[in-house]
């Protein structure tokens, strides 16, 4: 049986005091995780709803919205989007954060070829969206328009007397891309190089072996501890430890949670989250074997401000530490 070391019992304190330091300069970089790139700041995202006219211009009881006439030669028509317009209400309500439109424009009963412009604020940029000709059947097209400040955008007729069909199948707002696209961590593998011995945060010579791939124990080596900045509110699903030995020895692993707000740990029993010591027999070839841990029944996940470490300890001669995984859910 192990008789794990009286230093992670009585010393646990200054050991946490230097594993804080370790993660404030340490932090997410010095772990292996697979995430994207995320990009910072307010960036357009597109938002669907269900289609809804927003404006037809027809008279009789076609007409949606304020205006039942067509559009006139140069006219420009001012139309509101935020808040419930035309047929564009509960569900399908454009919200004030909406910063421009998806449309589909059908333009019908063109009495000159004409074009029309959609735009937002300020002036008319003088580009076409819509060719209707007369005679011609109804001109559909995909037009994204900008909204103004105040949640309108205009409509430009340059010639003749032209009916115009708005629909709205969704629009764009800014979006902090921080916090939707932050990326979903869903296994955490703490490597060799992120474990130190815990006689060296108190200057001693380490009795654990760092050999570029492996943490090698000598006899009465004491314990290996390395920091995790836990995702918040994730549950831990599983915890896997990938080791070999050189003949059987025993391994004792504990994660201690801590809040960094708090301080440094006082009472490492009431931060300790699970404790597990497991046997393994020499591995031929120095194969890496896997042992998962049997995890309490209360879930472990983290919460904001807090950090935890894991311990991983022997005491035994030829024990060899490859990784801790930790999943969740």
């Amino acid at each position: 049986m192990i008789e794990k070391p009286a230093v992670v019992r009585t010393r646990w304190a200054a050991v946490g005091a230097a594993v804080a330091i370790t993660l404030g300069a340490v932090g997410l970089g010095g772990l292996n995780i697979a995430s994207a790139d995320v990009s910072e700041g307010d960036r357009p995202v597109f938002i669907s709803i269900n289609p809804c006219r927003l404006l037809d211009t027809r008279p009789g009881d076609a007409t949606v919205g304020p205006k039942s006439s067509p559009l006139g030669p140069g006219e420009t028509y001012t139309v509101t989007a935020h808040g419930d317009n035309g047929e564009c209400v509960g569900a399908s309500t454009i919200p004030t954060d909406a910063l421009s439109l998806s449309l589909n424009v059908t333009a019908v009963g063109a009495t000159a070829p004409t074009f029309l412009t959609f735009w937002g604020a300020g002036a008319n940029p003088g580009t076409s969206n819509l060719n209707p000709r007369p005679g011609a059947a109804p001109t559909p097209n995909s037009v994204n328009t900008p909204l103004s400040a105040s949640g309108t955008f205009n409509i430009y007729n340059d010639a003749g007397s032209v009916g115009a069909i708005v629909d709205v199948n969704g629009y764009y707002a800014h979006h902090d891309h921080d916090d939707r696209y932050a990326p979903r961590i869903d296994l955490i593998e703490i490597t060799t190089s992120e474990f130190l011995p815990n006689t060296a945060y108190f200057g001693g010579t380490p009795d654990w072996q760092y050999e570029g791939y492996w943490f090698t124990s000598d006899a009465n080596a004491g314990c290996l501890l390395a920091p995790v900045n836990l995702p918040t509110g994730r549950p831990i699903t599983s915890v896997k430890v990938r080791h070999a030995a050189l003949q059987p020895v025993e391994f004792l692993v504990e994660m201690y949670v801590q809040n960094v707000a708090a301080g440094s740990l006082t009472d490492d029993t009431d931060a300790r989250a699970f404790s597990e010591t497991f046997a393994v027999d020499t591995t031929p070839a120095l194969q890496i074997a896997e042992t998962e841990i049997a995890l309490p029944t209360d879930p472990i996940a983290g919460a904001a401000g807090s950090d935890a470490t894991i311990a991983v300890c022997s005491n035994d001669e030829g024990a060899l530490l490859a990784s801790v995984a930790l999943g969740f859910d």
